[in-house]
């Protein structure tokens, strides 16, 4: 796997050993610089990147982001119901029946990808055009069946021993809904293609990971460091696990999936991160990203965010010297709620208001490190088996 790097210096502050940061010299003017990757990715007159003013947000970002989510084949979804359906389908969120023991609670796209992420699997239907289907459950359990066009926007599956209706919903999103009666959900489903058997699209599938981009936003804590000329032991997450607890405080990692990232220091000091949209490799596991320099002579640098063959659970991000080998959390952006060493700051890029995004100065201590919890009720894969995909 190519890991180009542009340069030597975004993280030049993780030292030997103890993995001390020297980012608590960083000041506004370097921090509030916005990632501009036309200047770095296109060779062109790359300047200083510092830019915005000192009032705590920089320029809004110019950088054309990689979205890290499923990304939908073109499928149909206007004309004849039957060609609508026909092709895969992966849950997006969950809403509790009315009424049932669920009512009120909403298990958003994150959550599901939890289960997923815990299960082995995202909750799938796939239909074929010659009336048959199956539906595979978060457990990895497959039943198929066959189905039927049963008016102008539903269609009845009929499993061995039992039957179901799913309703296409044309005025919201053009989604495929299924009320499981067992788990009192209601699964709203995406239609990601019209190949029935293109699952290409779905993070996770029986264990494995199948859509690396799909999986990468959430929350992260470093779980290892391994240095590339070999000439030290690496860190591994028992020597971290007692670094965090001498500190108090630990080194994280958050990608949103618009593309925008940060690697978060103990001493609560940012790295703004943005992973650009450029070509993975051909193997789907790895993307460019851009960070930022940590001092005022720093440059943008260009480095790899990827994972592995051997354990694609882990995210790493290849820098000069190191490999750091992040594990993940949550799938939820922002979620710190179950980590001991939330981080000491907020995260660094905001909307700003013209569809794009800046970049707000981070200051140590001043975030909030259960900023962006989600509701523990809300989307934590709490939906059983995704439903047995029956009544």
């Amino acid at each position: 796997m190519n890991k180009e790097m542009m340069s030597r210096r975004a993280f030049a502050g993780l030292a030997a050993g103890g993995v001390v940061s020297t980012l608590a010299a960083c000041n506004n003017d370097v921090i509030q610089a916005f990632l501009n990757p036309d200047s770095v990715l296109g060779g062109t007159d790359q300047t200083n990147p510092q830019n915005g003013d000192q009032g705590g947000g920089g320029d809004t970002s110019k950088s054309n982001l990689i979205k890290l989510e499923e990304i939908p084949d073109n499928p149909t979804l206007t004309g004849d119901l039957a060609k609508i359906i026909t092709g895969v389908w992966c849950v997006d969120y969950g809403v509790g029946i009315k009424g049932g023991k669920m009512d009120g609670k909403t298990f958003d796209h994150s959550g599901m990808l939890n289960q997923g992420y815990n299960d082995g699997t995202v909750l799938n239907y796939s239909f074929k055009a010659d009336g048959t289907f199956y539906m595979h459950n978060f457990k990895g359990v497959k039943d198929d069946g066959k189905w039927t066009v049963k008016g102008d926007n539903t269609i009845q599956c009929d499993y061995k021993d039992d039957s179901a209706s799913m309703i296409f919903d044309k005025d919201d999103n053009n989604y495929l809904k299924f009320s499981d009666t067992d788990s009192e959900i209601t699964f709203t489903f995406k239609k990601l293609s019209d190949n029935p058997d293109d699952t290409s699209q779905i993070a996770y599938v029986d264990g494995k990971v199948v859509n690396f981009a799909a999986t990468v936003p959430g929350t992260y804590y470093l779980f290892g460091l391994h240095y590339a000329d070999g000439s030290k032991d690496d860190l591994t997450s028992d020597q971290i696990e007692s670094m965090n607890k001498g500190s108090g405080a630990g080194y994280t990692f958050s990608a949103h999936k618009d593309g925008n990232a940060a690697l978060f220091y103990p001493d609560g000091s940012v790295i703004p991160i943005q992973i650009v949209a450029e070509q993975p490799s051909s193997d789907g596991l790895s993307f460019p990203i851009l960070a930022m320099g940590i001092s005022a002579n720093e440059e943008l640098s260009k480095s790899i965010l990827y994972t592995t063959e051997d354990n694609k659970k882990l995210v790493c991000i290849d820098v000069p010297k190191y490999t750091l080998k992040f594990a993940r959390l949550n799938h939820r952006e922002d979620d710190w709620s179950k980590y001991e060493y939330a981080p000491k700051a907020q995260f660094p890029w905001q909307p700003d208001g013209k569809g794009g995004f800046k970049l707000v100065t981070p200051t140590s201590g001043s975030g909030d490190g259960s900023s962006g919890n989600g509701d523990s009720s809300s989307g934590n894969g709490n939906s059983g088996n995704g439903g047995s995909g029956k009544k």
